[in-house]
């Protein structure tokens, strides 16, 4: 990235983050010990532009750092791989959407075995069940 790039993105993230922070201003933060449903968010707010002013900073410090050509295919996997999961959840349970995220996240990588493939996606979603459905006691489906 070119020094103007990463100042832009720097200030894109704080800028994001003060957002963030306006969102999540009304609700009440509680403390380290009794969290409430505003402390999360304000927190990860405060990272955001922690990071937002490290980013432009480093912009403005440094020359420009060549890079390689990002890997689309990984990248597209895991995105597609969440996406699934958020469609499939409520449609077909957690088993099959867990199933999905291990077969389409597997299409990442090209190394992948079928097996293997299959396998990891059958311990996921007993592992998936057993912790949320199970030992959490969610009210998720497990299949439609």
């Amino acid at each position: 990235m070119t020094r103007r790039q990463d100042v832009a993105a720097g200030a894109i993230f704080v800028a994001f983050g003060i957002a963030a922070l306006g969102v999540g201003w009304n609700y009440p933060t509680g403390s380290a010990t009794r969290m409430g449903p505003g402390y999360f968010p304000m927190l990860l707010a405060a990272v955001l532009i922690g990071f937002g002013i490290a980013v432009a900073l480093a912009g403005l410090r440094n020359r420009a750092i060549p890079f390689e050509r990002m890997a689309l295919r990984p990248a597209a996997a895991i995105m597609g791989a969440a996406l699934a999961f958020s469609v499939l959840l409520p449609l077909a349970g957690l088993v099959p959407a867990s199933a999905a995220v291990v077969a389409i996240g597997s299409l990442g990588y090209r190394e992948s075995r079928p097996v293997e493939v299959l396998l990891s996606a059958l311990l996921l979603s007993a592992f998936n069940a057993a912790l949320f459905v199970w030992g959490l006691g969610l009210t998720i489906n497990l299949f439609w």
